[in-house]
C-alpha cells in the first residue's frame, strides 16, 4: 500500500494540468494536427484544416510547420476538469478577428467566427476517454469535444471533404491537447509513472502490465521524432537528439529503439490508413531462412535492419532482455525481427514479443518454427472485428498466443471458448451493423491503434 501511495504522490506532483488561458496545439487521434486554413480562393470560407502530419519527408515537415495554437477560453479559471465547457480560440491573424472554433448550422460543419457571435455554437464540453485515474485535464489526455448548441455533434474529421474537421453525432473520435514547451521539458508524467512501475522486465508470461507498457510504444510510432522522444522520456527514458529514431524513407518504414540497464524496447510503426494495405495485401512470397514470409513484409524490415542491428548493439551494455512491439504492419515487423534475431543472434534474450492488431506473416512452416521456439514468450492482440488480423488468408498461418478482445472490451486469453459462446457472436454483429449505419466498418474501426491501447489500460483497473 506505501509504494502505491508514494508512486501515486509522485505522479501527481510530476502532473501537467491544463488550465483557462493555456495556448495549446490541437491533435487528432490519428496523429494529424488542426492547421492553417486555405486563404486562397479555392477554399472553404473559415473553415480550419487537419493536416496530413502522417505525410514523409518535406511534406511531413510542411504539415507540421503549419499547425495552430488555441487558447483555451471559458467563464471559470484555474485548471481544466471533465465535463468543463471551453471555447477556442485560434491565435492565426484573420480577417475581422474571426478565429473562435464553432459549429454551425444543420452540417455542423466547423468555422472560425467572432468571439461570442453564438456562445453555444462556439462552447465545446471536454470528457475525458478514461476517467479511471482523477477529473483533472491533462496534455496528453485522450478527450471529447461536445459542441453545447448541437449536444450530440462531437468534434472529428471531416468524411465529406478530406483534410477538414467538423462534427459528428457521438463520434468515437477523440483529441489531445498538445504543447511544445510542456512535452519539451517535463520528464516523467503520471502516466508514465505508472506505466513504469506495472512493467515486469523479467517475467517472461504473459503480463497486463506488459501489455499495457508496450501498447504504449506501439501508439508512440505514430508520431514524429520529436514527439515520440516527449512520449519515451516520460517513461524515463534518457534520449539524445533523435537517436530512438529508426527511419528508411525508400520503403516507409519507420520504428523506436530505447534501452536503460534493465531493457530495450524495439517498436515497429504500423498502418493504420487501410487504404495503404493496397500494397500490402499482394500475395507474394519470398523464401526465408525457415519456410517462407511476405515479401512485402520482409523488404520492409530488411531495408532497415542494418540501422536496427547497430542502434541493438550500441544499446546492449548489461545484457538486457530485448522486448518486441508493433500495431498491424509494425506487428509483423515485430514478428520477421523477433524471428530474425532468434535465428541469427540467439545471444540477444528475446524476453517478450507483444502485436496488436497484426497480419499473418508466413506459411505454416514459418510458424510452426517460431513458434517452436518462443510461443510462450509471443502474445497476439486481436480487437474484436479487426479485419486486419484475418489477411493474408491464402497459405498464411498466425503465430503466438491469441489474446482476443470481444465487442464489450473483456480480454479473451482462450478465444474458442468464447467464439463457442452465442452472446459473442450477437455482439460481433451489433458492432457490425452500427459501424455500417454509422458509415464505418466495425472491421476498420477496430483496427485503431488507440482503441488497443485503451483496451489494454483496462485490464489495469484492478492493479
Amino acid at each position: 500500500m506505501e509504494s502505491n501511495l508514494q508512486t501515486e504522490s509522485t505522479a501527481a506532483k510530476l502532473s501537467d494540468v491544463l488550465k483557462y488561458g493555456d495556448t495549446i496545439y490541437l491533435q487528432h487521434m490519428n496523429g494529424n494536427y488542426v492547421t492553417q486554413f486555405s486563404k486562397g480562393k479555392t477554399s472553404r470560407y473559415h473553415w480550419p484544416k487537419l493536416g496530413q502530419n502522417k505525410k514523409r519527408g518535406k511534406n511531413k515537415k510542411l504539415a507540421e510547420s503549419n499547425k495552430i495554437q488555441f487558447e483555451i477560453l471559458g467563464d471559470s479559471t484555474g485548471e481544466l476538469t471533465d465535463g468543463a465547457a471551453i471555447r477556442l480560440k485560434s491565435t492565426e491573424v484573420l480577417p475581422n478577428q474571426q478565429n473562435v472554433l464553432g459549429s454551425w448550422v444543420d452540417s455542423h460543419d466547423c468555422y472560425y467566427w467572432v468571439d461570442n457571435f453564438n456562445t453555444k455554437k462556439q462552447s465545446w464540453q471536454i470528457n475525458k476517454r478514461d476517467r479511471s485515474v482523477d477529473h483533472k485535464i491533462r496534455y496528453g489526455d485522450d478527450v471529447y469535444l461536445t459542441n453545447l448548441h448541437y449536444k450530440n455533434q462531437r468534434l472529428s474529421r471531416c468524411t465529406r471533404y478530406d483534410g477538414y474537421i467538423s462534427t459528428a453525432a457521438y463520434a468515437n473520435e477523440w483529441w489531445q491537447f498538445k504543447s511544445e514547451v510542456v512535452e519539451g521539458n517535463v520528464k516523467m508524467t503520471s502516466e508514465g509513472v505508472f506505466l513504469e512501475s506495472v512493467f515486469e522486465p523479467k517475467t517472461r508470461t504473459f503480463s497486463k502490465g506488459n501489455l499495457a507498457y508496450l501498447a504504449y510504444f506501439a501508439e508512440a510510432t505514430y508520431s514524429s521524432p520529436d514527439e515520440s522522444k516527449a512520449k519515451l522520456e516520460s517513461l524515463g527514458f534518457q534520449i539524445n537528439g533523435h537517436e530512438h529514431y529508426l527511419e528508411f524513407p525508400d520503403t516507409d518504414t519507420e520504428g523506436l529503439m530505447v534501452g536503460d540497464d534493465e531493457k530495450i524496447i524495439i517498436a515497429f510503426r504500423g498502418t493504420e490508413n487501410l487504404t495503404d494495405w493496397q500494397t500490402n495485401l499482394k500475395l507474394l512470397k519470398t523464401s526465408w531462412k525457415v519456410g517462407m514470409v511476405h515479401e512485402g513484409f520482409y523488404k520492409s524490415l530488411d531495408s532497415l535492419w542494418p540501422d536496427a542491428i547497430g542502434r541493438l548493439k550500441s544499446l546492449r551494455t548489461n545484457n538486457q532482455p530485448i522486448w518486441i512491439t508493433g500495431h498491424s504492419l509494425g506487428g509483423a515487423l515485430a514478428t520477421l525481427a523477433g524471428a530474425t534475431l532468434d535465428q541469427e543472434m540467439p545471444e540477444y534474450e528475446i524476453a517478450g514479443i507483444y502485436t496488436f492488431g497484426q497480419p499473418r506473416v508466413g506459411d505454416l512452416i514459418f510458424a510452426q518454427s517460431l513458434d517452436k521456439g518462443m510461443k510462450e514468450r509471443f502474445f497476439r492482440s486481436v480487437n474484436n472485428n479487426d479485419v486486419v488480423t484475418t489477411i493474408p488468408s491464402l497459405k498464411f498461418s498466425h503465430v503466438g498466443n491469441l489474446l482476443y478482445f470481444d465487442s464489450d472490451g473483456n480480454l479473451n486469453e482462450n478465444q474458442l471458448l468464447s467464439w463457442l459462446n452465442p452472446k459473442t457472436w450477437c455482439n460481433r454483429f451489433r458492432d457490425y451493423s452500427k459501424g455500417v449505419i454509422n458509415l464505418e466498418l466495425d472491421s476498420i474501426g477496430d483496427h485503431r491503434m488507440g482503441d488497443y491501447r485503451r483496451l489494454a489500460m483496462r485490464q489495469l483497473d484492478n492493479v
